[in-house]
C-alpha cells in the first residue's frame, strides 16, 4: 500500500508540474498584446488602479511593457486622454507592436532667424566632416531648441538616419511638451523621435545592460546634468556609444549654457576631446585626469575633480584654464562649439506649457 501511495503522489506531482509549465507558457504568451488582423493596440498612461476604481473594459496591464493596453479597431472616447503621446517612448513601443507608426504632433509653424540658421549650418558642417559631437552653449534666449531640432533633422537626412533621441531635464511635464511642440512646429520629417527625461533612460536599457534600440542621432539637452558619474550618466554614455570608436559612433549634439563649475565637469564631451586629440575614447573617459595630465589645474577631492590649490586662490588662473579648454572646441576648424548671446536681447517672459494628466 505504501508503494501505491508513493506512485500516486509522484503522478500528482508530475501532473502539477505539467500544469505549472503550461501556466508559465500561457503567461509568457501574454507578455505582449495579441493583435488580430485589422485591429491595433494602444498603449495607455492610465493611473494605478484604473479609472473610477476599476479597470476599463478591454484594458489589460502588461508587466513586460509596464503599461496598460487596449486592442481594437478604434480607441474608445473615454480612453483618448490616456493615449500615448507623439514622440514618447510609449508611442515608440506602440509603433513597434503595431508595425506601423501613429500620427505625429501638430503645432503652429515656426521659422528660424538668420542667426539660428547660421548656427544650424555650423553644426551640420561638423557632422559633414565626420566629427562625432557638437556642443551648443549659446546663452538663454538664443533659441537653442529650435537650432537643435533643425540641425538634427539635417544631419539625419544627410546620414540616412531614422531614430532621434532627445533627453531632457526636469520637470518633464514642462520640458517634454516644449520639445514636442518645437519638433511639430518645424516638422518631424517622418523621423522616429523619442523625447525622454534623463530620469527615465533606464527604460531604454535591456537586462544585459545594452540599449534596447539603436539611436542614430542624439540631442542631450541640459547636458550639465551628466557632469558627475551616476546611473543616468552611465545610461547616456551607453545609449550614445561614447566609448565606441569615432568612426562607428552616431552624432551627438549636447546643449547647455551652464557647462559646469570647471572643465573637469565637462565629461559629457570626453569622446569629442578624444577625437580632436586623435586619441581613442578610453584615453579621455576619466576626463578630469586627461585634462590634468595636459596642464589644466585640477585635482581630485573626495572622488571628484576640482580646482587645485593654486587655481582656488586665483580667479585669473581659473578663467585662463576655462578659456584654454573651451577654445579647443570653439577655435577648432570646423568649430565644434558655439557660444554667443542673443542679438535681439534677453528672452521675453513667456507662459510655458505644463502637461497635466487627465486626472490632474
Amino acid at each position: 500500500m505504501a508503494t501505491r501511495t508513493s506512485r500516486k503522489t509522484t503522478t500528482r506531482r508530475k501532473t502539477s508540474s505539467k500544469r505549472a509549465k503550461s501556466t508559465k507558457k500561457s503567461s509568457a504568451a501574454q507578455a505582449v498584446p495579441t493583435i488580430p488582423s485589422g485591429q491595433r493596440v494602444w498603449l495607455l498612461e492610465l493611473p494605478w488602479g484604473g479609472l473610477g476604481g476599476g479597470m476599463p473594459a478591454g484594458v489589460t496591464y502588461y508587466k513586460s511593457l509596464t503599461a496598460h493596453a487596449y486592442v481594437g479597431t478604434t480607441l474608445p472616447d473615454p480612453l483618448e486622454p490616456y493615449a500615448s503621446k507623439p514622440y514618447s517612448y510609449l508611442r515608440w513601443l506602440e509603433d513597434e507592436l503595431n508595425g506601423s507608426e501613429g500620427p505625429g504632433a501638430t503645432a503652429a509653424p515656426l521659422t528660424l532667424r538668420p542667426e539660428q540658421c547660421a548656427d544650424v549650418d555650423t553644426i551640420v558642417a561638423a557632422a559633414e566632416q565626420e566629427y562625432r559631437q557638437f556642443h551648443l552653449a549659446n546663452d538663454v534666449g538664443t533659441g537653442k531648441t529650435l537650432v537643435a531640432v533643425a540641425a538634427a533633422k539635417s544631419i539625419a537626412q544627410m546620414r540616412g538616419a531614422r531614430t532621434v533621441l532627445v533627453t531632457v531635464d526636469r520637470p518633464a511635464r514642462i520640458t517634454i511638451p516644449s520639445w514636442r511642440r518645437t519638433i511639430a512646429a518645424l516638422g518631424d520629417d517622418g523621423l522616429r523621435w523619442i523625447i525622454m527625461s534623463s530620469d527615465s533612460l533606464g527604460k531604454l536599457m535591456a537586462r544585459n545592460g545594452r540599449p534596447r534600440l539603436r539611436v542614430d542621432v542624439a540631442v542631450i539637452d541640459e547636458a550639465h546634468q551628466f557632469r558627475f558619474a551616476s546611473k543616468r550618466t552611465s545610461y547616456m554614455r551607453r545609449l550614445t556609444r561614447m566609448d565606441s570608436p569615432h568612426e562607428t559612433s552616431q552624432f551627438v549634439l549636447t546643449i547647455t549654457a551652464t557647462p559646469g563649475h570647471h572643465p573637469g565637469e565637462w565629461g559629457y564631451l570626453s569622446s569629442l576631446f578624444a577625437q580632436v586629440h586623435g586619441d581613442p575614447p578610453a584615453r579621455w573617459a576619466d576626463f578630469g585626469r586627461a585634462l590634468s595630465e595636459r596642464g589644466v589645474p585640477l585635482e581630485t577631492s573626495y572622488g571628484k575633480w576640482t580646482w587645485n590649490a593654486e587655481a582656488k586662490d586665483s580667479l585669473q588662473t581659473q578663467q585662463a584654464a576655462i578659456s584654454d579648454v573651451r577654445d579647443m572646441l570653439l577655435r577648432h576648424e570646423p568649430p565644434l562649439m558655439l557660444t554667443r548671446s542673443a542679438p535681439w536681447g534677453p528672452p521675453p517672459f513667456e507662459v510655458g506649457l505644463v502637461e497635466l494628466t487627465p486626472d490632474q
